[in-house]
């Protein structure tokens, strides 16, 4: 049996040292890996020990770490920004990454700076993100472009409303929700669990995860878990798509643009409407995240149809959803 190499994970945060250590440990990865969480004892590891690569929290990185370490460090940053001004410094034996990630993309990740990347068997998922200050007309929007995006290939709707009004035009039962399903990634360590997909519904047009029951299930849930959740079940479960009706009931909700390959923003066309949007572009401008804004469509959704408990049965003869549907490239 060969040797394995060294990984070594400095982290203050022992929860997630740990949890980083046993996916490493448990995966079929040629590392072995070992963790500190306290300054004295990594330090004196790392003056007498070579590690092949040190993954370290960005806020435990110091000067000794380049000077007494020769390999591969990868810092483990808070956010993506964080990551990319560590990357913009072009340091060949230094990495930024977010932290908060699904682990397969880590042990990836991983793979790859050890120069056996092997491919990762499971699909990449395209995050569409759905979003408007109308919230009538959001929601209508996302169940189009759901609906859409479900003739590209297979298809998952999650609905983060916190006062959901569509489930009654889906066909497909299930006695779990949304908020079944964040909690189950929560407990687990937010990696996937077979329980997870007992939430999701098949209807006839795409499959959904339920709104919650209850609004204050929503409230408590930020960007980063819905997007790591939503990409890791995108994987998992082999969805090309996994369409994000993105509500105000989360916290920060327009944080969660920041995860999506692509946004559709449903546009009432009112004077106030294009002011708020015209405010939050600016904001994205001056906190250097111009790059969301690229991502952003607007869509002047003109719904001359009836809406109610049939409608999504009727949607694809709308022009609506030929609007939509011509526009997405279906």
């Amino acid at each position: 049996m060969s040797k394995r190499n060294v990984c070594v994970i400095y982290d203050s945060d022992e929860q997630y040292a740990k949890r980083l250590m046993n996916v490493i440990n448990d995966s079929e990865s040629s590392y072995n890996a070992k963790i500190f969480t306290r300054k004295e004892e990594f330090s004196r590891y790392i003056l007498n020990n070579n590690a092949d690569m040190l993954m370290i929290n960005e806020d435990c990185y110091f000067y000794e770490v380049e000077n007494n370490h020769k390999g591969k460090v990868v810092v483990l940053c808070e956010d993506e920004n964080r990551a990319e001004g560590i990357n913009r410094k072009n340091k060949e034996e230094v990495i930024g990454v977010c932290k908060y990630q699904p682990s397969f993309q880590l042990l990836n990740l991983i793979t790859k700076q050890n120069g056996k990347h092997t491919e990762n068997k499971m699909r990449d998922s395209c995050i569409v993100g759905v979003y408007g200050f109308n919230a009538t007309l959001r929601v209508i929007l996302s169940i189009l472009i759901a609906r859409a995006f479900s003739e590209k290939g297979r298809t998952l709707f999650i609905n983060l409303d916190e006062f959901s009004g569509v489930e009654d035009m889906l066909d497909g039962e299930t006695d779990k929700n949304l908020a079944d399903a964040i909690y189950m990634f929560k407990q687990s360590g937010k990696k996937f669990v077979p329980g997870i997909q007992n939430a999701i519904c098949c209807s006839t047009y795409f499959d959904y995860i339920p709104g919650v029951a209850c609004a204050e299930d929503v409230s408590y849930a930020d960007s980063p878990l819905i997007y790591m959740m939503a990409d890791t079940v995108g994987k998992e479960l082999g969805y090309d798509n996994v369409v994000i009706n993105i509500s105000e009931g989360i916290t920060k909700p327009w944080e969660m643009l920041e995860y999506c390959d692509v946004v559709y923003m449903a546009d009432g066309g009112d004077y106030i409407e294009n002011n708020r949007y015209h405010s939050m572009k600016r904001y994205f401008i001056e906190s250097d995240k111009e790059s969301i804004t690229d991502k952003i469509t607007r869509i002047n959704l003109r719904i001359e149809d009836k809406i109610d408990k049939d409608f999504i049965q009727r949607a694809e003869y709308t022009e609506a959803y030929e609007y939509v549907r011509n526009l997405i490239g279906s």
